[in-house]
């Protein structure tokens, strides 16, 4: 069996920001790390999805990485909040250009072929 994982865009969740000066660019991934399939998941058939959320501080550093919905399996849920962890996020922008700590998640499936 190959495995094969898909990886959907962040979404923004969550920002510091005014009504005066609303978020114009939001969170974005610059280098997305793909998780690498736990070869003992392979190993036992294990699949499932993940949805990892996590900050992005205004310089740039992701923060408060944690899987919120599990896959059922700790391997698969290590795998996907590692890989955030190891990603590069552009943080968000306000209309005035200043950068604000921003939340976002991003789901992970995992799927055996």
């Amino acid at each position: 069996m190959r495995p094969l994982l898909t990886t959907l865009a962040t979404g923004l969740l969550t920002a510091c920001a005014t009504p005066s000066d609303p978020i114009t660019q939001p969170v974005a991934s610059i280098q997305a790390v793909v998780p690498s399939y736990p070869l003992a998941a392979r190993r036992y058939g294990i699949e499932g999805n993940v949805r990892v959320h996590f900050c992005v501080l205004p310089d740039g550093r992701v923060e408060d990485v944690e899987a919120r919905q599990s896959s059922g399996s700790a391997l698969l849920d290590a795998a996907a909040v590692d890989a955030v962890r190891r990603s590069t996020f552009r943080p968000a922008q306000t209309l005035s250009g200043r950068r604000v700590r921003s939340c976002g998640s991003v789901p992970y499936r995992f799927v055996l072929e």
